[in-house]
């Protein structure tokens, strides 16, 4: 989980000047929170709506991110958004991913990577159930390919690549440009604390 915290960043000084001048500081920092949430599920819903490379079956791999972005703890001192999907942290942070258990079809310890369309957001034996094909691993240890091997060989088709690990890098994109994030999120704290104001000068007015 990636935990995004309202009390750093450039928006901090503007939240903390804020909420040590009002009665209901809990209340600025949820309007803050929803704002954020609301910036970053904007930001997750429009690269979801890019299609993958392959031009396959989409994942909507994005479209998850955005569901698992939710309010996290709201205090008078800070206020928190969480991005459940234990996925995004990978493609936020990068690094090295290896395989985990092997494919029954090789017995290797290995990535299986779409090559083709139709492999794309597919185990290999769900496609195989799919195309009624047989797929064969082809390759060692250190990799190779699974593919539907016929008789004649132009009708040969790979659908997958075999690595022991992939180095994934970063995704620069994963989240939305900060500074615009930290500017909504004080602009809706401002807006709540001149409700607040507001409200209070009427109390006051009608007494």
């Amino acid at each position: 989980m990636i935990v995004i915290k309202l009390e750093s960043g450039a928006a901090r000084n503007q939240l903390k000047a804020l909420t040590d001048r009002i009665e209901h500081p809990r209340q600025v920092l949820a309007a803050a929170a929803i704002a954020g949430r609301r910036e970053l599920q904007r930001h997750f819903t429009q690269k979801d709506s890019v299609g993958n490379k392959l031009g396959g079956r989409r994942t909507h791999f994005w479209g998850d991110v955005r569901q698992s972005t939710q309010l996290g703890a709201i205090t008078d001192r800070e206020a928190t958004i969480d991005i459940g999907d234990s996925r995004f942290a990978q493609r936020l942070h990068g690094g090295m991913i290896r395989a985990k258990t092997p494919w029954k079809g090789s017995g290797f310890l290995l990535l299986t990577i779409p090559v083709h369309p139709q492999a794309h957001g597919r185990r290999a034996s769900v496609l195989a159930r799919k195309l009624g094909i047989k797929l064969t691993f082809v390759g060692s240890a250190r990799g190779g390919v699974i593919g539907h091997f016929a008789a004649q060989a132009a009708a040969d088709q790979v659908y997958y690549a075999c690595v022991p690990s992939v180095d994934q890098a970063a995704d620069p994109t994963a989240l939305p440009d900060m500074e615009k994030f930290e500017e909504t999120v004080a602009e809706a704290a401002q807006e709540e604390l001149t409700a607040q104001a507001q409200a209070a000068q009427e109390q006051t007015g009608s007494q």
